[in-house]
């Protein structure tokens, strides 16, 4: 399915069926069917990049270190006031031979400046043991806690509910009435997740008993450990926040409309989502006050609006020795497709002399990805890069460029913040409305070719005024802390 078509089964969902029957344990299940159902019936495949059997083993390796050496010495004892969650989704650089999160580095330097005495605890999920040394403060990892949930998961699921299959069964049958596919809902795979869930839950109930944090910080609540953390937390009493990473909008299925909620709210939804702007405020449509959006803002834009990051100069120094005027931007994403490769043909025939592409990946593309690119980009070294431009902040490299291509990423809403328009290569994207209304992005069509809508583009951009993004006095955190109306009263 298409996002559109995806996004309106569950819509249609949550009109005919009662979701908040969908139950276990006494828990409502909806938000991590939701999620299930939605990816499972959406047309997107992921990039084939193979890891290597040494990346394999490094990996395993890694992993045991982290849970059996590297977590004696790195993991932070005692009481905290802050939980910050990390996932994939949030990119990091290294300053002065230290890791630094683009989003929560930021956030706990807010923290310590206007709570000196408040303590923080970090926690990251790194995939293929990928963790980072040495950090920017002491750091636990979860990731081996989660190969054993997610093998325990597999081979001792949970036993089924008369009740809950009961429930499934109708909901399965109104999925197979509108065409769409609902494998995740099958009983075995059903239980398995169900277990997992479980699990996990029980994992971070056992950290926050430990830690008692006031408030806990998450990016990416949508998967099933953000859910899990969030059920835990709810149970505890304690508050959660979801922070945008990336576009949201009403065809999101995580940060768009929810109907039919339970009266006291979805446990496995956060209390509050810190959004950007108005935009997502007004798609974020969840009607129960047990949820609230606050706009605080954008903490990268804040952040590295008035900053310089020591590659910076590197990468304009790369862009000047091509002699190149015209600086594109192309963010990639985590999804099979032929724009990089199209590209790349522009770039050989010499179609646009005149530009400099700079390629960045996504922070969910792992490390495969550099060799990759390494294959296809490596020969034309005064037409592109693409390295110094992924491990730079973004509003870094938004500040030297003079257009963006990518098929939907996030980086559109930021690239228009400061006046620079989009090419759009996905077909029907649906996430940018109001930029499409306003002329700032210029989408493909199924019959387009790169090079022709290209053309196109560059006209549009000559029509476009960079500008700077308008940025507040106040922290985005002392904003969201102020909008919320939470506290963190001394111990």
């Amino acid at each position: 399915m298409s996002y559109d078509r995806a996004i309106q089964l569950i819509w249609d969902i949550e009109k005919n069926i009662d979701v908040t029957k969908l139950t276990f344990e006494d828990i409502h299940i909806w938000p991590l069917l939701r999620i299930a159902i939605y990816n499972e019936n959406l047309e997107l495949t992921p990039p084939t990049v193979k890891t290597s059997t040494i990346k394999k083993i490094k990996s395993a390796l890694n992993i045991l270190f982290e849970g059996f050496i590297d977590k004696k010495n790195n993991l932070k004892k005692g009481h905290s006031d802050f939980y910050l969650s990390s996932h994939t989704t949030s990119r990091t650089c290294q300053i002065d031979e230290k890791w630094h999160d683009f989003i929560f580095s930021p956030l706990a330097e807010w923290i310590k400046q206007e709570h000196p005495k408040a303590s923080i605890y970090y926690e990251e999920f790194a995939p293929g043991g990928e963790y980072r040394a040495p950090r920017y403060e002491k750091t636990a990892y979860f990731t081996l806690a989660l190969v054993k949930i997610h093998v325990l998961g597999r081979f001792f699921p949970e036993k089924e509910s008369a009740t809950l299959n009961h429930e499934i069964n109708k909901l399965i049958h109104f999925i197979q009435t509108k065409g769409g596919s609902c494998e995740s809902l099958q009983t075995q795979k059903l239980m398995q997740r169900l277990s997992r869930f479980k699990r996990l839950t029980n994992y971070f109930n056992k950290k926050l008993i430990a830690i008692k944090p006031r408030i806990l910080f998450i990016v990416t609540y949508y998967s099933i450990i953000g859910m899990a953390l969030l059920h835990a937390s709810r149970k505890r009493g304690i508050k959660s926040v979801d922070i945008q990473h990336g576009v949201q909008g009403a065809m999101h299925v995580a940060y768009g409309v929810w109907d039919n909620i339970p009266f006291d709210g979805y446990s496995c939804l956060p209390d509050f989502f810190w959004v950007w702007s108005e935009n997502e405020n007004k798609t974020l449509k969840i009607a129960n006050p047990r949820h609230q959006v606050i706009v605080a803002g954008n903490i990268q834009q804040f952040y590295w609006q008035e900053k310089r990051h020591p590659l910076q100069k590197k990468l304009l120094s790369v862009i000047e020795a091509s002699k190149k005027t015209t600086i594109i931007l192309v963010s990639l994403q985590p999804v099979e497709s032929t724009l990089v490769d199209e590209i790349v043909t522009t770039i050989k025939n010499n179609r646009f002399p005149q530009c400099f592409w700079l390629f960045r990946l996504h922070p969910c593309m792992n490390k495969e990805w550099d060799s990759h690119l390494d294959r296809k980009l490596s020969a034309y070294p005064l037409s592109c890069e693409y390295k110094i431009s992924s491990e730079l902040p973004l509003p870094s490299v938004l500040n030297i460029i003079s257009g963006h291509v990518t098929l939907y990423s996030s980086v559109t809403i930021e690239a228009a913040a400061i006046g620079i328009s989009t090419l759009l290569y996905h077909d029907n994207c649906p996430f940018f409305p109001d930029l499409e209304s306003s002329n700032k992005v210029i989408s493909k069509k199924p019959q387009d070719h790169f090079e022709a809508l290209f053309e196109e583009y560059l006209s549009l951009m000559k029509k476009s005024t960079a500008g700077k993004f308008e940025i507040s006095q106040q922290s985005p955190f002392s904003v969201f802390m102020q909008e919320s109306k939470l506290g963190i009263a001394n111990r």
